[in-house]
């Protein structure tokens, strides 16, 4: 978890910013959806304005996601500089943190899950 929240270029969190930076990166091609996220691609075409031209926030799950995800690029590392976080052992050229694989028990605790006690 960050310490800090997600903030807009400017500072603050409010959606419009945001949302309108991230159209802005989509019209130049420079955020793109990968072609199987058919869910997120179906809640930006659904995405639309009341008459009072506010965002109706139904059904924005994914695409509050995705505007989260992008305010944070800022606070983003290269995965060089990463230790150990969201690789699976033994997949890919990253090494990986020695970890203690053994299942580790509190000591002097003898409880028994099903009754409780």
């Amino acid at each position: 978890m960050m310490a800090t929240h997600a903030e807009n270029h400017g500072g603050g969190f409010h959606t419009e910013p945001a949302i309108e930076e991230m159209c802005g990166y989509m019209k130049l091609g420079k955020f793109t959806i990968a072609s199987h996220m058919s869910d997120l691609t179906e809640e930006i075409l659904s995405y639309h304005r009341d008459e009072d031209y506010k965002i109706v926030r139904q059904r924005d799950d994914l695409i509050s996601a995705a505007r989260y995800a992008f305010m944070m690029r800022r606070k983003g590392k290269p995965l060089s500089q990463c230790e150990g976080y969201g690789r699976t052992p033994g997949v890919g050229d990253y090494p990986v943190a020695l970890r203690n694989h053994e299942p580790q028990l509190a000591a002097g605790i003898e409880f028994d899950v099903f009754t409780g006690q």
